[in-house]
């Protein structure tokens, strides 16, 4: 099958770029749905309850859908996830009330799956050295759509109105999930008839590395959801705009944020991409010295004894010339761990001063630092992710980490909506610094005590 991997990661990056970009028509504008329902009291509250709706149904179905598709294959997910979420894009315009609304939402949760399937099956079937260049473009290409999703999002909005928008965006989604089941390929390994989803869950959490990426990944998450049900109304006050101009400075900043995690993404993929071919140069040459057979050794041992002195400066010669080349520096190398935490360090910076009540412009500026950041954050723990299981566990392992996602985008919009309401507009990116910077010291705190990383040969083992 990994004759086939490139072939899949192309038509992987055009269903996950387009996935994306509907989802992105429709997610940064939710809270317009409740303005054109009339709602004016606890406005941030509502857009928190919508945004954790669907994260916490998508919680507790991640580990399901994981399992289904070890069984039957994360081509069924695509298609099963893209056409159910489509249905619902489809209601929202029909909800009425607030509440129906929030219930719509849990439903979308209910069907989600979508690029959890489209990543699982790319690293299932790329090679282990190119694992780190196929994930990191796989989040270019979803970051890509965040950035036309909302930009074509926002004109939509001003000029056709929600209806259209969400319903268009349905249709699209329908159309790419049958494209991506018919040309994506896999090989679906026969597994267990029954589907056991608490003896997934106990597996990760015996995995004292996977486990400590799943919480700092959940506080991570639970820090960008903080400023989504803020975000476009915060751009409504500082605009001093409403209506059609609003959704397209929304749609907008929303916009650069995306690009600014094509950047971080891209340059965590060739990061990575040159410390894989490095690090296999490396380890030839290590075993090239320190594996030499003994009759080799005592062979050397011989020639510098009972030659003439000038061989033996010869053989001297090679022989140090050999450790030169072993203990020759080279150029720091940074890992996914270290990538990591400078990611979550910068995206803390980076929102806490979108707070500052600044220009749309200045706001778009730090929005693009913190794609950036964030970009380096997401492709670095999906690495982490897939290196600390096997190959065989890793459709369920990111089934985990999906429901992981899902219980930080609970907790993320309800904490932002509460300090929106009561505090606020501006308290959520504050909050959100403070998160990135628990799930940074959380995750430099529980590495040293689970001590050194496994050298890059043993990783994914």
């Amino acid at each position: 099958m990994q004759l086939y991997w490139r072939k899949n990661l192309y038509f992987g990056l055009l269903t996950a770029f387009v996935g994306t970009a509907c989802f992105n028509l429709v997610i940064p504008f939710l809270p317009y749905v409740l303005t054109s329902m009339e709602v004016s009291e606890n406005l941030a509250t509502w857009s928190g309850l919508a945004y954790a709706a669907s994260s916490l149904t998508s919680a507790f179905m991640a580990p399901v859908w994981g399992s289904i598709a070890d069984k039957y294959g994360n081509r069924f997910q695509i298609l099963r996830s893209g056409i159910g979420i489509a249905i619902t894009y489809a209601l929202y315009p029909v909800a009425k009330t607030p509440l129906q609304f929030v219930l719509l939402r849990g439903l979308t949760g209910f069907m989600s799956g979508y690029t959890p399937a489209a990543t699982s099956l790319i690293s299932a079937n790329t090679p282990e050295d190119q694992l780190g260049y196929a994930l990191g473009m796989l989040q270019a290409a979803n970051a890509a759509g965040t950035i036309s999703g909302p930009l074509l999002g926002g004109a939509m909005v001003s000029t056709l109105g929600i209806p259209f928008t969400f319903k268009l965006s349905a249709l699209v989604l329908i159309a790419i999930s049958v494209v991506a089941y018919v040309t994506l390929k896999e090989e679906v390994v026969p597994g267990e008839k029954e589907i056991h989803v608490l003896s997934d869950i106990r597996a990760c959490l015996a995995n004292r590395k996977l486990l400590t990426v799943l919480i700092c990944i959940f506080l991570m998450q639970a820090a960008i959801q903080i400023t989504q049900p803020t975000l476009v109304l915060y751009v409504d006050k500082i605009s001093q705009d409403q209506g059609k101009t609003s959704s397209m400075l929304s749609g907008i900043v929303y916009s650069f944020a995306g690009l600014g995690t094509v950047l971080g993404s891209t340059l965590m993929a060739k990061q990575d991409r040159r410390f894989s071919n490095k690090s296999t140069l490396s380890d030839s040459q290590d075993s090239a010295v320190t594996d030499t057979p003994l009759t080799d050794t005592l062979l050397a041992d011989t020639l510098s004894a009972d030659t003439p002195l000038a061989d033996t400066a010869l053989a001297n010669s090679s022989l140090s010339s050999t450790a030169f080349r072993k203990r020759r520096p080279t150029f720091p190398q940074l890992s996914s761990t270290q990538w990591f935490i400078i990611g979550l360090l910068g995206s803390a910076i980076s929102v806490a001063l979108q707070g500052a009540w600044l220009s749309i412009a200045a706001l778009s500026v730090f929005r693009m630092a913190f794609g950036f950041f964030n970009g380096m954050v997401v492709v670095s723990g999906n690495i982490l992710t897939a290196q600390s299981v096997s190959r065989d566990f890793r459709s369920r392992a990111f089934g985990v980490l999906n429901s992981v996602l899902p219980l930080g985008s609970v907790t993320g919009p309800l904490i932002g909506g509460a300090l929106g309401d009561s505090v606020g507009l501006g308290s959520s990116f504050l909050a959100s610094a403070g998160m990135f910077c628990l799930s940074a010291g959380v995750f430099i705190l529980l590495e040293k005590r689970s001590g050194r990383p496994q050298s890059r040969k043993n990783l994914g083992s």
